[in-house]
């Protein structure tokens, strides 16, 4: 089994010397069912579309593929994760 290309997100939030962070609990008939876990999933075919890609601001994909230390379509890692959160 081949594994696929997913995005996780952890979100975090500096309050009065203490730190929120945001979870999301898997519905009960899914994989890992009841688990609170960070936004994220798989990459779809979608987070690669051109349409969607450029409307990404300050980051292109060439620049998000060296970060993620990746040949290419790193700005799709990215695209997945905002997806998932909203």
């Amino acid at each position: 089994m081949n594994p696929e290309p997913a995005s996780t997100l952890l979100l975090l939030k500096d309050i009065n010397l203490s730190i929120e962070v945001f979870m999301i609990k898997r519905a009960s008939k899914t994989n890992f069912g009841g688990a609170w876990v960070f936004p994220g999933g798989k990459i779809d075919k979608e987070d690669l579309d051109s349409e969607i890609l450029n409307l990404c601001q300050g980051l292109d994909d060439k620049k998000a593929s060296v970060i993620l230390n990746i040949k290419s379509n790193g700005l799709s890692y990215w695209v997945a994760c905002l997806r998932k959160v909203f």
